[in-house]
């Protein structure tokens, strides 16, 4: 999901909805999703253009909503 507000920052939502993208997360907080169109979204708004891993957040930040963690902190 997209923040409107904040568009560099992405965000994954648990869902048990049938039609939701299958996201698989190992033991250290990597995540991966089958999704080309996201995939391209998310990439492109780190302006990159080819494949790459983003950690995900280990604690919600809102009841089951966690964030990709696409930016290093300076």
């Amino acid at each position: 999901m997209l923040d409107e507000e904040r568009p560099m920052d992405w965000y994954v939502c648990c869902s048990d909805k049938p039609d939701a993208i299958r996201l698989c997360v190992n033991k250290n907080g990597w995540g991966r999703f089958m999704s080309k169109r996201l995939s391209s979204m998310i990439l492109s708004s780190c302006g990159l253009d080819r494949v790459a891993s983003f950690p995900l957040a280990k604690e919600p930040i809102e009841s089951n909503i966690y964030a990709i963690l696409t930016h290093a902190k300076q």
